[in-house]
């Protein structure tokens, strides 16, 4: 079975875990922000008993693939420089302590999937199960959704929104719904931190999904989110979006356009631009000297209507929500499913 297609498949709202739960845990706060920060000890690496009926959960090709893509995408992110520094480097405040959290943390991830590959490769089935293990825990113990949620977005927001979640987080729309009656709503599609995550209470889909949240957490990392005003009026809803994978959808979209206009007419997609014709009322594109190659088809100025749409809303911070959302869902569905590796 195509494990990967069937989690895909699943109602994510079918087993929602309980994040007002987890926020409303042993808290502190972080230093120069009144945002609240889940206390959250490190599980310890120790020596696990392998258990029959789950060690295949545990030890598999899919969560092994899935690893090995993580390893790879971790090295890239180390790559880059210290991971809390990148973090501030996109806005983000982190106490002293959030930083060192997310520094050792982040590495001591990385180590653990390493060992799982190495004794996954050697056929060390006993040592992988121990390394996957850990895995599994670390998913809630250490780098965790909800923790990243109050450090990377929850940070960004007014301070009537950085509340806990309610019992139950999301209403019938998808809004996230505060204990103290305020509603958040996140627009462009699906995001990591922000929507509902599944559980399935079997370790299997379980692990899978903890694989595959490894494999994208270099990405989410690199992730910035920001509020967006609503243009068509205040409904006491907090609109906010993640504008790093905002950013990279724009990015992919003028890519697909100067491709296309590569086909029609032959030049260097690299060098081309695109450009309003006050003259022809068109867009068209250009050369790097200004040369006129020809002018965009109507499905072409279409997408570069929503583009120009999208990024209005990050420059300004102001749009209509639900047209900015439609835009961005409109180019994920044109863009390959892998957006998430871009730095």
């Amino acid at each position: 079975m195509d494990w990967k297609k069937y989690i895909a498949t699943i109602l994510a709202l079918a087993a929602i875990i309980s994040v007002g739960k987890s926020l409303g845990k042993d808290e502190e706060k972080s230093s120069g922000s009144n945002i609240v920060i889940p206390r959250i000890t490190p599980a310890a690496q120790t020596e696990v008993t392998p258990q029959p009926s789950n060690m295949y959960a545990i030890v598999n090709e899919s969560v092994y693939h899935n690893l090995v893509e993580a390893k790879r995408n971790f090295e890239q992110l180390f790559q880059n420089g210290d991971v809390s520094s990148q973090l501030k480097s996109h806005g983000i405040s982190l106490s002293g302590d959030n930083a060192d959290f997310i520094r050792s943390n982040a590495k001591s991830i990385y180590d653990t999937i390493c060992s799982y590959i190495q004794s996954f490769e050697k056929g060390d089935s006993n040592a992988c199960y121990s390394f996957g293990a850990s895995l599994y825990d670390y998913y809630y113990h250490t780098l965790s959704r909800e923790y990243l949620y109050n450090v990377m977005v929850a940070s960004q927001l007014p301070s009537a929104y950085q509340g806990s979640f309610s019992a139950n987080p999301y209403d019938s729309y998808g809004n996230i719904c505060l204990q103290n009656g305020n509603k958040i709503c996140f627009i462009g599609g699906s995001d990591d931190l922000v929507c509902p995550t599944p559980y399935y209470g079997d370790y299997y889909n379980d692990m899978y999904v903890r694989s595959e949240w490894y494999k994208h957490l270099p990405s989410i990392l690199c992730d910035y989110y920001g509020v967006l005003k609503n243009s068509d009026g205040d409904n006491g809803i907090c609109y906010i979006m993640n504008e790093a994978r905002a950013e990279r959808y724009c990015s992919g979209e003028w890519a697909s356009i100067k491709e296309d206009g590569q086909s029609i007419y032959g030049f260097n997609a690299h060098d081309a631009r695109v450009v309003w014709d006050y003259n022809a009322n068109c867009y068209i594109f250009v050369g790097p000297n200004d040369e006129v190659y020809g002018p965009l088809t109507s499905s072409e100025a279409s997408r570069v209507n929503g583009i120009n749409t999208v990024q209005d809303a990050l420059v300004l911070n102001e749009g209509s929500p639900y047209t900015v959302d439609s835009c961005i869902r409109d180019m994920l569905g044109r863009q390959s499913a892998k957006t998430y590796i871009y730095y």
